[in-house]
């Protein structure tokens, strides 16, 4: 039902268009049009979407009168990946593969390799795994791409239906949300239907490109706990995806920048009373002691102006570029302190 009412609207507006121009006959085939783009779309990214089994073994102990006996369980998690080398890298979600005693991988071919881990990242909740074999690769878009209001595909293996195809629109972007004790910050919000069997499949823009990784859904509930009309999808965007994977399959692990401040946007008034441009800069509300920052002089109520000599007009972009530095680099701050501007320069650290 989520995926519906966007679809409804888009295409009632396609077909509204062409009696607006006067072209009643011509309805049919621009919704012809933008279903050949729906089928391409699914296409070009399908062969990049791999089906993962992952089995583990647990054991029980149950007491028989004096004695006990051992009983061993086998469980096996039926989940996607995201090829994102031809040499056979996947990407996928964590916790099915980490401790598995064995994973095999299904291309959208047929054709099954086993596979290895080859590491996980516990704060984004992906990782990485590998088969001995030449597969196709998605090209992962830049965040930029990720525009709120856009259309978007879901592919994954809705219960282990290989391939699984929907449609949607990106919803929402920066959205925080808890699983068990562990959160996740940064996701992108969407309306494609999502199933259990998805989560390690892709999210891609109209171009093909890999816009996100799916990594959750969430059910709506209506009024006592009824199940509602469809869930909320949540993917860990592609900038998140490649800092990730690379550093994984180059260093076997994840190491994030750090600076060490906290950032909100800038008062209207302060804004007003300071004559800045709208939309550019943010104001520092926190130092963390001992960090980069506070070693480089940062104050609170400073106002970051630039970051690397461009203007800083996303405060979350500057915070992301900064967590993926991969190595300690020196980055330079144009700020603003009591009205008087100011020039620092700050090591960013890995930790």
């Amino acid at each position: 039902m989520a995926i519906l009412v966007p679809l409804f609207l888009l295409l009632n507006a396609v077909a509204a268009q062409a009696g607006a121009d006067g072209r009643d006959g011509c309805a049919p085939s621009a919704l012809d049009r933008l279903q050949k783009d729906f089928v391409e779309i699914a296409g070009r990214v399908k062969p990049s979407v791999v089906e993962i089994r992952a089995l583990k073994i647990s054991t029980k102990q149950t007491a028989v009168g004096p004695s006990s006996s051992t009983t061993h369980i086998q469980e096996t998690t039926v989940l996607a990946g995201v090829v994102l080398r031809k040499d056979g890298h996947i990407v996928t979600i964590a916790e099915p593969v980490v401790g598995a005693k064995s994973i095999h991988v299904r291309t959208s071919s047929g054709v099954e390799y086993p596979a290895t881990i080859v590491g996980a990242d516990e704060e984004t909740g992906l990782a990485v795994i590998k088969v001995n074999a030449p597969l196709e690769a998605i090209a992962l878009a830049a965040d930029e791409e990720a525009l709120v209001g856009s259309l978007v595909a879901a592919v994954g293996n809705s219960y282990g239906m290989a391939g699984s195809v929907s449609f949607g629109t990106l919803s929402g972007s920066d959205r925080t949300i808890e699983s068990g004790k562990k959160r996740y910050a940064g996701l992108l919000q969407y309306t494609a239907t999502v199933n259990p069997g998805d989560a390690g499949g892709l999210i891609s823009n109209i171009k093909g490109d890999c816009i996100g990784i799916i990594f959750s859904s969430m059910e709506l509930r209506q009024a006592g706990g009824v199940p509602g009309f469809g869930g909320i999808g949540f993917a860990v965007p592609a900038g998140t995806v490649r800092f990730v994977a690379d550093s994984l399959i180059s260093d076997r692990k994840v190491l994030r920048g750090w600076l060490g401040i906290t950032m909100s946007a800038i008062d209207p008034n302060l804004r007003a009373q300071l004559n800045l441009k709208n939309g550019v800069g943010a104001v520092v509300t926190q130092i963390d002691p001992g960090s980069p920052a506070e070693k480089a002089g940062f104050k609170p109520h400073d106002i970051i102006l630039e970051a690397s000599g461009r203007e800083l007009l996303d405060a979350r972009k500057l915070m992301m570029d900064v967590i993926r530095t991969r190595k300690e680099t020196a980055m330079k701050f144009r700020l603003l302190r009591g009205g008087t501007p100011l020039d620092i320069e700050a090591l960013i650290t890995v930790r």
